[in-house]
């Protein structure tokens, strides 16, 4: 399941200490993986948008823990808008890094 947060840009320092908590741990950020954008980035407006892809019940824990320092999850068609150019980007990213081997 996908989930997608927006957090205003005075939310940097405590969503860094969320994100970063705990990294051994099984529902930790760290052990499932997750993007962290600037708004700038994807010419969305200002603050950061927090991506994970996890089962549901892991993802609801970790949603909790976003929603403690007022995370906005996004659904419908932000959440789509937004992931396309996650993901156009990160795919941007990979084909530039493959053209360097060619």
């Amino acid at each position: 399941m996908d989930f997608l947060f927006y957090f205003e840009k005075n939310k940097t320092k405590d969503l860094n200490k969320i994100l970063t908590a705990d990294p051994y741990a099984d529902n930790s950020f760290a052990k499932i993986g997750y993007v962290l954008k600037e708004g700038a980035t994807i010419n969305e407006k200002e603050g950061s948008y927090v991506y994970f892809k996890t089962d549901e019940s892991v993802g609801v824990k970790l949603s909790k823990k976003l929603a403690e320092i007022n995370g906005i999850k996004l659904e419908d068609g932000d959440k789509e808008r937004i992931l396309k150019k996650i993901n156009e980007q990160e795919q941007n990213a990979i084909e530039g890094f493959g053209s360097i081997f060619t």
